[in-house]
């Protein structure tokens, strides 16, 4: 992640008073997510510094590889209230 004060460079996910980053933080949403995302989990076996470095690779060249949209897509609802403000 970049220095305090600045934007993360990474997602960050909290969740029962403990912050997730990169590939920790990217398993822990799979489990809550429906249909194929669930074989992520079976990734825990993978020591972090390899699956943190497989993660910051793909996360470098995403939009490369996917395109890039202007604009991000506003969570439903009933989705809001897990955001932070």
């Amino acid at each position: 992640m970049r220095h305090a004060g600045r934007d993360p460079d990474s997602v960050i996910f909290f969740e029962k008073g403990k912050y997730y980053t990169e590939s920790t933080a990217a398993w822990h949403i799979a489990a809550y997510l429906n249909g194929g995302w669930k074989w992520m989990q079976w990734l825990r076996i993978i020591p972090r510094f390899l699956r943190d470095a497989v993660y910051r690779f793909v996360s470098h060249n995403r939009y490369q590889w996917f395109g890039k949209r202007d604009h991000c897509s506003l969570p439903a609802p009933e989705l809001r209230r897990r955001f932070l403000d």
